[in-house]
Order: structure tokens, then C-alpha cells, then sequence
């Protein structure tokens, strides 16, 4: 199927649009060219597509990167970061403009390719090519699984996509191959990737290496295939993009783009490809553009501004689903614990207490030991889901009474076929999706055939997002807090901190170990003053506090008063990650004036 829309006069909104689509550009060829070293090419011509995606259909919240039913975006294609980073900045995530600046520098959350954990709205680590793809493949397999568990009749909790792009050095790896095959054999309808068939590779032309045609095996695969002529055409992206939600089947949407988009003399060449533009090419590209060519990371008002609409309606989404989430819960108590329970990451109690025990010197093969702990792990954590690679029989790796994953029916067992490889990304993007625990099998001779998988999730790191510094009873309020954020999705760590003197007279590592220097979100809880839990929180953190007098009330009511409750504590916590609070949070009762003594 070929999508093309007609062109005609550009309207106001439309200006718009290309303002926004051209800010994308700009400061990634600005990231770029100021790291001296990038990949400018591809977020230049693939800027249209992404836009449309980020603005007309991903449903995602800025403020609350972690809101479990958000539609999942895999940029398969990790050398073009600098699209990632423009669309993350723009759209109002907790990445700076100075961020931006400092592309691909040491001690940045800008490297020059996405890391999962390090960057807020990164969903996967993403480089090698091919790895994104399985990921998402995954991601949409556990969509599916979720779904079945816990939705109910008029209870649709679970309900969201997988969104990828990726490059034709993605679907030239072999990966990519096995994870498709399996995508369009399990009928995975809620996965859509759109195509940068822009022709070009860092060598040169695509035709040097390739010449298939990628839509008709993609349709041999069983998927849902789209071209679309023109990657400048936003109504022909949306056209295809709102096709492929429609159909049962996983979606591939080629897009004919131009590498280099605007650039005089680099465009549609390998030159875009892999380094810079340089500084008298970025001039006369921005000038092709209309920009000012003396301006640098130039992000003009009302660009920021139709982007940022991201904000309000993410928040909104939000709390739709919130609303929703507690009608189910309040129909489904028990399930609704554990959901919260699974995307919190906690285990649940008594897991191991069966696992099996053997006495020294006990013959046993491995394979049958570890069957052994599978079934009593089956049985204790529901969570958990997976597979061998066609060696379920050798490895004993089929959880006992459970139904396979299937087009019909989303069970525990994964029959992965002979593709480790595959195997190996996808059970990457299970665990990267949230809400389950992967396994894999097969032998360690073919293990080799997935290590690029095992290295991508080596390096993908899950940063605990805030850290509640308490002492005293405060530390229950911090520990109920806890399961509160993390039944949202968001990651949190509690330090009881009894004494400022004894912890700072312990070694810089201990410290760095307690108080990990890469997470500045920190909230301090404690009924005194402020002073001095400020070099423990740190700029970017609050301090729940008192200061002034106390007043006369039995405990439980004037706690709640000063703000000490699970629920100012959570309030706060988000007002931090969010960057909308910081420093002192002091609540004044309402029945009480500032500096009233009593």
C-alpha cells in the first residue's frame, strides 16, 4: 500500500508544523556539530515522521516518564540520539537545553546513543543495530501478556503500543530477520515501525548491498506493509501510522526520506551519514531552512510552545488512567495489589521459601535441578515468563500446567524457534517494558549467536529516580511513600540517615554508595528545621520540614497538619521529579497564622 496526500497551500498550522519539524533539525545538527562528532544525517531527514508520531499519536507524559500505560518508543536506530534528545527536550522531559549542549560529553544524559536508566523517556539502550527492533518486539509481547492478566470486562487498565524507527542498517542485521518472523507469527498487532528508507549507509548507496524487497518480505513475515512516497509529507505519515493501528497485524510503514534533509551539499549522500556537517555547511543548511545561520541551538517560542502541549495533555492522560486504575481496583482489589506490586519491582513474600534444597554430594543434572527451581518459581512469581530456543526438551525450561504465548493466547511459555539472537533482544525488551521477569534458555555453545543482546542489556543501567532521606518515625511515612511512587512507576530508594556526623566521617565510596551522586531527585523528612539537610539533599532536592513552633493537637492530626502524611510526601516527591519544587517545603497549618507561637 502506497500513502501519499495532496499537496496544498500551507496553512497557519501548518507553518507551525514546519517550524517544529525544522527546530528538530537544527539542534541536532547544532549537538553534532559542537560534540564534533554524531550522526546529523538521520534526525534531519527523519524529522517529519517523528513529529507526526510524538505529536499526533504517542500517548506519553512528560512529567511522569514512568506512567505504566504509556505508549512505548524504541529509536531503534540509536545513531540518530540527537532525534531522541530534540523530541525529549522539546516535549518537556527532565532534560535540559544545556543537556542538549553537551552531547555526547562525559557526565552527560546525552551520549551518543540512548541509555536506558541515565535519560528520562529513553525506553532501551540503543546502538548496536537491530537490538531496538527485538526490544520492541518484546515490549509489545508483554503489552499483550499484561493485558490478558489483568484487564476485566469494562476494565481496560493495559492499553497501549509499541512504537519503533528504524534505519536499513536495522533491517539488514540478521536480528531483525528472527525478531520479525516471530512478531508476524504471534500477530502483534500493537507493535508499528516506521522505516528511514532513506537509500543510504555510512559506506555509500544501499544498492551497493541490497537490493530486496523489504515490504514484500516484511509481508511474507505476516505483517501489515505501507510506503509512503514523500518523507516530508505529514498527512501521508499520519495516514499510514493511523492505517497500521487499524490492522490486526504488526506494521512496517516504509518512509522515502532524504539523508541530510536541507543540507546543499551532503543531502541524500553518505557525507550526512556519520560526522558532522561542519561549520560552513550548517550555515548554509540553516539558511536553506530560513533560519538565522548565526544563531546556535535556536529554539524559537513558539516552537517550545506547540511542543510543550505535551505537558498538559500527557498530565491529563494521566489522570484518566488513574481514574480508571481505581474503579478497576476498587471492583478488583486483588489484582490491582498486584499490578502495583509487579510494576514496583518488588518480589512478593515467602518467593523462595520453597525452593528446592539438596543435601552435599546429591547427583542431580543441572538442567533438572533448574527445572526444579523454575516450578516453584512459577508458582510463586506469576511474573515470571519465557523460553528456550527450540530446546525446551534439553533445557527443561516450560513452566509445568502453563499455556504457550501464542497468536490466540498470551501464555508463560515462549517458543522462540531456532533465534537466539532474537531471543536474546526480546527478553531485553520484557524486562524493559516492566511488570515481568524474563528467562531464557539453551545451551552455552549458542550463546554466542545472542551476545550482542546480552552486551546491550549489560550496558543498560536502572537508575532507584528519587531517593526519601529519613531519621526517626519519619521513616515510616518515607516507606509508605514509597509504595505509593512505585505503584506509579517510579523508582525510589530510602536512606535512614540517624546521624549527619557519624555518616560524614565514613568514606567517600560509602557515602557515594548510600546516597549515589547521579541521583540529585532527594527528599528530606524530618519534624525540625531544615537546616543542615540541605548538604544531603542537594540542589535539586526538598526538605519536608518545620519551621516554626509546633502547635497542640493529638499527634495524628497535627502531623497531617505540618504535611508529615504518606500523601504530602508523594506530592513532593513528584514536585521534585518534575523540577517544580525545590528547597524548603514547610506547610502552614490552615488553622494557624505564620508565627503564631501556639
Amino acid at each position: 500500500m502506497t500513502i501519499t496526500a495532496k499537496n496544498g497551500r500551507a496553512t497557519g498550522s501548518q507553518l507551525d508544523e514546519q517550524l517544529a519539524i525544522d527546530t528538530i533539525r537544527t539542534l541536532s545538527i547544532d549537538a553534532v556539530q559542537a560534540a564534533n562528532s554524531g550522526h546529523p544525517g538521520a534526525p534531519m531527514g527523519m524529522a517529519p515522521m517523528a513529529y507526526v508520531l510524538w505529536t499526533r499519536f504517542l500517548r506519553h507524559s512528560p512529567t511522569q516518564p514512568s506512567w505504566p500505560d504509556r505508549d512505548r518508543f524504541v529509536l531503534s536506530a540509536g545513531h540518530a540520539s540527537m532525534l531522541l534528545y530534540s523530541l525529549l527536550y522539546l516535549t518537556g522531559y527532565d532534560l535540559s537545553l544545556d543537556e542538549i549542549r553537551h552531547f555526547r560529553q562525559y557526565g552527560s544524559r546525552t551520549p551518543g546513543h540512548p541509555e536506558f536508566g541515565l535519560t528520562p523517556g529513553v525506553e532501551a539502550t540503543t546502538g548496536p543495530l537491530g537490538q531496538g527492533f527485538a526490544n520492541a518486539v518484546g515490549m509489545a509481547m508483554a503489552e499483550r501478556r499484561l493485558a490478558a492478566e489483568f484487564d476485566r470486562p469494562g476494565h481496560q487498565i493495559v492499553d497501549h503500543r509499541t512504537y519503533c524507527i528504524c534505519s536499513d542498517g536495522d533491517l539488514q542485521e540478521g536480528i531483525t530477520a528472527e525478531a520479525a518472523s516471530l512478531a508476524g507469527h504471534l500477530r502483534l498487532g500493537r507493535l508499528i515501525v516506521l522505516y528511514d528508507d532513506n537509500q543510504v549507509q555510512l559506506d555509500g548507496p544501499t544498492a551497493w548491498a541490497w537490493s530486496e524487497d523489504v515490504l514484500g518480505r516484511f509481508d511474507a513475515y505476516g505483517w501489515h506493509t505501507a510506503r509512503v512516497e514523500d518523507g516530508n509529507d505529514t498527512e501521508a505519515i499520519a495516514a499510514a501510522v493511523g492505517a497500521a493501528r487499524d490492522d490486526p497485524r504488526p506494521s512496517l510503514i516504509a518512509v522515502r526520506t532524504v539523508i541530510g534533509y536541507g543540507s546543499p551539499n551532503r543531502a541524500g549522500t553518505q557525507k550526512a551519514h556519520g560526522q558532522p556537517l561542519g561549520a560552513d555547511e550548517v550555515r548554509l543548511t540553516k539558511q536553506a531552512y530560513g533560519w538565522d545561520p548565526d544563531l546556535d541551538f535556536h529554539v524559537p517560542e513558539d516552537a517550545l510552545g506547540h511542543f510543550r502541549r505535551a505537558v498538559p495533555h500527557g498530565e491529563e492522560l494521566v489522570a484518566e488512567w488513574q481514574a480508571r486504575f481505581e474503579r478497576y481496583a476498587a471492583e478488583y482489589p486483588a489484582e490491582a495489589n498486584e499490578l502495583r506490586r509487579r510494576l514496583a519491582g518488588r518480589l512478593p513474600p515467602a518467593w523462595a521459601d520453597e525452593l528446592p534444597a539438596y543435601d552435599a554430594g546429591t547427583e542431580l543434572a543441572t538442567r533438572n535441578a533448574s527445572q526444579n527451581a523454575l516450578q516453584v518459581l512459577g508458582r510463586s512469581l506469576p511474573e515470571l515468563i519465557g523460553g528456550a530456543a527450540d530446546l525446551s526438551e534439553s533445557n527443561l525450561t516450560d513452566i509445568r500446567g502453563e499455556p504457550d504465548f501464542s497468536a490466540d493466547e498470551a501464555g508463560r511459555n515462549i517458543r522462540f524457534g531456532v533465534r537466539e539472537h532474537a531471543m536474546g533482544g526480546i527478553g531485553n525488551g520484557l524486562a524493559y517494558h516492566g511488570g515481568l521477569i524474563p528467562y531464557l534458555g539453551t545451551f552455552l555453545n549458542f550463546s554466542d549467536y545472542m551476545r550482542g543482546a546480552v552486551r546491550a542489556e549489560a550496558d543498560s543501567g536502572a537508575i532507584p529516580d528519587l531517593i526519601l532521606i529519613a531519621t526517626g518515625s519519619e521513616l515510616q511515612l518515607a516507606v509508605s511513600a514509597r509504595v505509593e511512587l512505585e505503584s506509579e512507576g517510579i523508582r525510589v530508594r530510602v536512606v535512614s540517615l540517624p546521624c549527619w556526623e557519624l555518616f560524614a566521617a565514613q568514606p567517600q565510596a560509602y557515602r557515594d554508595e548510600v546516597l549515589p551522586p547521579d541521583i540529585g531527585k532527594r527528599v528530606s523528612i524530618e519534624a525540625g528545621v531544615a537546616q543542615g539537610w540541605e548538604r544531603w539533599v542537594g540542589p535539586d532536592g526538598a526538605m519536608i520540614c518545620v519551621e516554626r513552633f509546633g502547635a497542640s493537637a493529638p499527634g495524628v492530626h497535627i502531623f497531617a497538619q505540618f504535611g508529615f502524611s504518606a500523601e504530602h510526601v508523594c506530592e513532593v516527591a513528584r514536585g521534585v521529579l518534575t523540577g517544580k519544587l525545590r528547597g524548603v517545603v514547610a506547610p502552614v497549618p490552615d488553622h494557624v497564622a505564620p508565627g503564631d507561637p501556639t
